[in-house]
């Protein structure tokens, strides 16, 4: 049988560090308490086998019945981690209790390839709790206001591109999600098509999230002793990944920078998040690097998995489609498209967005928080260094909450004919590390929804070969959700639609 160059000595030392981990693990439990239930590891590799899988979320839905709870125990690497499927226990551990389980796994990958600048996956430290200041001050709910005209400016755009050449829908949104941090970031106006900047950035987080999966980077992970081990050493391929991955992040987060100081040395005046930074003083330059880069790394996959997942439930249901057109008609009108203005007065639509988010959660899984001391939860203990990941698509595919919660149904967010208090987005995660972009990415995501009700009607969707799509949803495996690649049509509602999408404002570039 062909195996991996060095198995059988990294197999040796993750004996070694299995062993001593299960050793000082099993005395703490008979001391503190019990772990919750979950499948039985096994010898020496521990429950790694059970993580591979496609959709790790489901499966830790069908363990519900088999283990009759909602909380789950695995062992990695002598390393515990829970699965949380309840949001009862989530807010209960993540939140109200969210001074023990503020940090962040670590991972030799994310530090080695030079990942360390994101504020998402920072441990909860001195530097993480100043650059979320910032993040906070920069995209609160009051402040988000002042990004409107850009985020406007960037979606007409994408209007104008949908009347042009609506068989290339995806790449526009594509573009969009990027287009608009970039702008709100780095006052950068991206190219319409093959833009440096965003090839740039995308190879970056393609290489790190493609590479998780190889087999010498898991073992790296798992058994992070092995990082000392020379490059000629058999098994070690992970030196030359980690290499590659600390190029492309270099570039993504010094090319884009140097663009704005090269901007302000050059004399111009667009404003941008990383000027103001920059001008002010308030933190170090690698910290500027880090939040910008952390804001458009992060925030373009929320915004790229939503918009995928509307324009495909806009095209499977096209009865829930013409129902939230003929509420933009009557409250909007025709003589033009809707704005930020109008999103309180448009409930039917904000139910669309609600249900999107509900019904193909951008991130199935979120980020998962680590316990920074011991705990006992409903008589289980967690020991320090415990990883908690919460489930999101389980608690918003929970049948006792949502009645048929595998098919796309706006109106379960009212009651009464008003729309209900089911407002949260459990994608943005939780407690101290909900995503502080969240107003930002929601804005981007409602205005482009409504503009594209407003003026264009989306036909049925079908796939790459020509064939109509049937199922409910098709996606593929990633940290983020992403649908796999389909086609829908996309025409003009009317002539006057027309007219409203080419009046809109052009600029140049993007």
């Amino acid at each position: 049988m062909d195996i991996w160059p060095g198995y059988w000595t990294l197999t040796a030392i993750a004996v070694f560090s299995y062993v001593f981990h299960h050793i000082l693990s099993s005395r703490r439990q008979s001391k503190k308490g019990v772990f919750p239930p979950g499948p039985k590891p096994l010898p020496f590799i521990g429950n790694v086998l059970d993580l591979i899988t496609a959709e790790p979320w489901l499966m830790y839905m069908r363990w519900e019945k088999e283990f009759n709870s909602k909380i789950f125990n695995l062992t990695i690497a002598g390393k515990r981690m829970f699965i949380l499927n309840s949001l009862e226990d989530v807010v209960e551990l993540l939140e109200k209790r969210a001074g023990i389980y503020s940090d962040r796994v670590w991972l030799p990958l994310v530090e080695m390839s030079g990942w360390t600048f994101n504020t998402g996956l920072m441990p909860h430290n001195e530097r993480w709790k100043q650059e979320r200041r910032i993040f906070q001050q920069t995209f609160k709910r009051e402040s988000v206001a002042q990004f409107q005209p850009t985020q406007s400016t960037k979606v007409h755009t994408m209007l104008r591109q949908l009347l042009v050449d609506p068989e290339n829908f995806a790449a526009y949104y594509k573009t969009l999600s990027a287009a608009v941090i970039l702008d709100i970031m780095y006052g950068y106006e991206v190219q319409p098509k093959n833009d440096h900047i965003i090839q740039v950035v995308q190879r970056a987080i393609r290489r790190l999230i493609e590479n998780g999966d190889n087999p010498s980077v898991a073992a790296l992970n798992a058994f992070p002793v092995l990082r000392h081990l020379p490059r000629w050493f058999p098994g070690t391929e992970f030196h030359k990944i980690v290499d590659d991955c600390r190029e492309y992040t270099q570039g993504m987060l010094n090319i884009p920078f140097e663009y704005v100081r090269t901007s302000i040395r050059e004399g111009s005046l667009k404003e941008s998040v990383v000027r103001t930074l920059l001008e002010t003083n308030i933190v170090g330059e690698e910290s500027v690097k880090g939040i910008a880069g952390t804001a458009f790394s992060a925030g373009t996959d929320t915004v790229l998995s939503a918009l995928e997942c509307f324009f495909f439930a806009m095209a499977l249901h096209p009865e829930k489609q013409r129902k939230a057109q003929a509420e933009i008609d009557r409250i909007v009108g025709s003589d033009r498209l809707p704005t930020f203005r109008d999103r309180d007065s448009l409930p039917y639509v904000e139910a669309i967005y609600r249900e999107m988010f509900r019904w193909l959660p951008p991130f199935p899984m979120t980020v998962p928080h680590v316990a920074q001391e011991e705990d006992v939860y409903q008589g289980y203990y967690i020991p320090k260094g415990t990883v908690i990941f919460p489930n999101v698509w389980a608690i918003t595919h929970d049948k006792t909450k949502y009645k048929d919660p595998d098919s796309f149904i706006p109106e379960r967010f009212f009651d009464d004919g008003k729309l209900n208090d089911d407002s949260r987005v459990l994608g943005f995660g939780f407690g101290r590390r909900l995503c502080p972009g969240q107003y930002l990415a929601s804005a981007t995501v409602w205005l482009s929804m409504v503009t594209v009700l407003a003026a264009f009607d989306i036909g049925l969707p079908y796939d790459l070969d020509g064939n109509l799509i049937k199922t409910q949803r098709i996606y593929v495996k990633a940290d983020a959700l992403h649908l796999s690649p389909y086609k829908c049509s996309i025409t003009p509602r009317s002539t006057n639609a027309r007219k409203l999408i080419e009046a809109t404002e052009y600029t140049a570039g993007y």
